[in-house]
């Protein structure tokens, strides 16, 4: 598995160009079989951006009012539930 985040170098600072930099690194095109999890509207914007999947959690940092403005196509309130989602 491949994690990338922020690098405060201001070198990948969205997470559009951070998940298109690790889709473009691992050659993988634009998938609904690909799912962006986040917490917070950014990481779902991200997501959908790039044509992925987006799955919100409830249970980070983001407030529930802006992820519902993001329109995720899944949502998990817990780990049990993405585990679910993503195993579906």
């Amino acid at each position: 598995m491949q994690l990338k985040g922020a690098d405060y170098k201001g070198d990948h600072a969205t997470k559009s160009t951070i998940i298109a930099h690790l889709l473009e690194e691992r050659q993988l095109l634009p998938s609904k079989n690909i799912a962006m999890v986040g917490d917070t509207a950014f990481d779902l914007e991200g997501g959908k951006e790039n044509g992925l999947a987006t799955v919100a959690v409830t249970y980070g940092f983001g407030e529930k009012e802006e992820l519902q403005k993001s329109g995720p196509d899944f949502w998990a309130d817990d780990v049990e539930e993405l585990f679910r989602i993503l195993s579906a």
